[in-house]
């Protein structure tokens, strides 16, 4: 009985130690003491009592597969599910030999989870397409065949230069009349205000030769060179040595023998005179009367009168030629006056032929458009106008038709006028002169008209 008890008690401690010490289901994959194993048969120690060996008995779970080791450092860990591969980076590549048509190759599970399909696979147009949109670049479209260039319209002539068009003529005047002065072609007949005449115009101070290449003498005489008569205002020289100076410029430039008509000196305030210059073998001198005023003091400086003979031209032999320098502020008033003066010469010199040229300041500020129905020489139907307004005369800044030449109707001016003669000669374009500097030649333009 002892030797009962004692072992008794031996088994019970065993059992104590060997239970956990809270009772709970073990876990998916214990291995419990006393537990059989799948495939291996339970042995009872030869010593121990068949009541006391306790067997936990608990649902048998398929084996699972081995843990996987820990990643190395650096590698990436591997996924817990090993069917599921990551998105593979790049779309699947055609096998090479693929038949366009033929069913492609079923790809593998990664290649399919990239979601492109080998038939939507982009070409490289494509492609370049999609990153440009993306960075916003222009895309680069292939250059396409240059179509065969159409030869040019027989007809068509080729646009001529900037620099051609801008160049001076041969003789350095813009629109030069096409014949010269002298014993054929047409009658030249100009009309020049040059700005103050005096003798310092050609005193040399000026640097025009080092600036623009010519003496101001010599550009002058490039202005006038055609003309078989000018009219000249604005002259100041008393004793007459720059007058004579430009008359003997002529006569060695153009081959002709000039003189010259020369009123008295006329004006209110500032003194100046007029002056006919002309071709010996063209015209000759008749009579020189200054206008008297009609009524009243109308003119700041009465207007000088020539009556000329000529060699050529076929309508007129003999005509009077008168020349006028208005005052600005009073440029209507005495082109009113002229209206009478007309008048006057007829009677003065028996002709009927009687035309006026020079400086009407008629234009701009000292006419403007609303004016001109108050100017009866405008106004008056028995008056040609030859410079129509728009014509620029003014060599400065603005834009103005100062000069003009005016006739009778029923005189032969008007038939024998040459259509389209009208030029001129804009000294400050041909010489490339400063606008501001321009005055120390003249402010005016030469201007010439031809006829026959």
């Amino acid at each position: 009985m002892l030797r009962l008890a004692v072992l008794t008690v031996f088994c019970c401690a065993v059992l104590v130690n060997c239970l956990p010490a809270e009772r709970s289901a073990p876990a998916v994959g214990d291995t419990v003491v006393g537990a059989p194993v799948e495939g291996v048969p339970v042995q009872a120690p030869e010593d121990s009592v068949q009541a006391v060996a306790l067997q936990v008995q608990e649902p048998v779970e398929p084996a699972a597969e081995a843990p996987q080791p820990a990643p190395l450092i650096g590698e990436a860990p591997k996924p817990l599910d090993a069917q599921v591969p990551p998105r593979a980076p790049a779309p699947p590549v055609l096998q090479e030999g693929a038949i366009k048509g033929e069913e492609a190759p079923v790809p593998k599970r990664e290649e399919r989870s990239a979601g492109i399909e080998d038939e939507a696979k982009p070409n490289n147009e494509q492609l370049q397409r999609m990153i440009a949109t993306l960075r916003k670049w222009p895309v680069k479209k292939p250059a396409a065949a240059a179509a065969p260039a159409k030869a040019p319209a027989a007809a068509a002539a080729p646009a001529p230069a900037k620099e051609a068009a801008a160049a001076p003529v041969a003789d350095a005047t813009k629109g030069a009349p096409s014949t010269a002065g002298g014993k054929s072609g047409p009658l030249n007949i100009c009309t020049w205000n040059v700005f103050r005449f005096g003798p310092k115009k050609f005193d040399g101070t000026d640097g025009f030769p080092k600036k623009y290449g010519k003496s101001k003498i010599d550009m002058m005489v490039e202005q006038i060179k055609n003309a078989d008569i000018l009219a000249l205002q604005e002259y100041f020289d008393p004793s007459l040595s720059v007058l004579n100076t430009l008359k003997d410029a002529l006569d060695a430039q153009t081959g002709s023998k000039w003189n010259y008509s020369v009123s008295p000196r006329v004006g209110r305030v500032s003194k100046e005179q007029y002056v006919f210059l002309y071709r010996t073998e063209v015209a000759s001198v008749v009579k020189e009367a200054v206008a008297p005023e009609p009524d009243g003091d109308v003119y700041s400086r009465e207007p000088f009168f020539t009556h000329f003979k000529v060699s050529k031209g076929k309508a007129m032999k003999e005509f009077v030629l008168g020349t006028i320098h208005t005052e600005p502020s009073h440029a209507i008033q005495e082109m009113n006056g002229l209206v009478d003066s007309f008048d006057w010469a007829e009677k003065e010199f028996g002709l009927k032929d009687v035309m006026v040229l020079g400086d009407y300041n008629a234009d701009c500020q000292y006419v403007r458009k609303s004016a001109w129905p108050t100017v009866k020489l405008f106004t008056d139907s028995k008056f040609h106008w030859f410079i129509p307004t728009g014509t620029d005369t003014a060599a400065m800044a603005s834009e103005c038709t100062f000069d003009r030449a005016v006739a009778k109707k029923d005189s032969k001016f008007p038939a024998a006028h040459v259509a389209g003669s009208l030029k001129v000669h804009d000294f400050v374009s041909n010489y490339k002169i400063k606008v501001a500097e321009a005055r120390q030649l003249s402010d005016h333009f030469p201007v010439c008209l031809q006829y026959n």
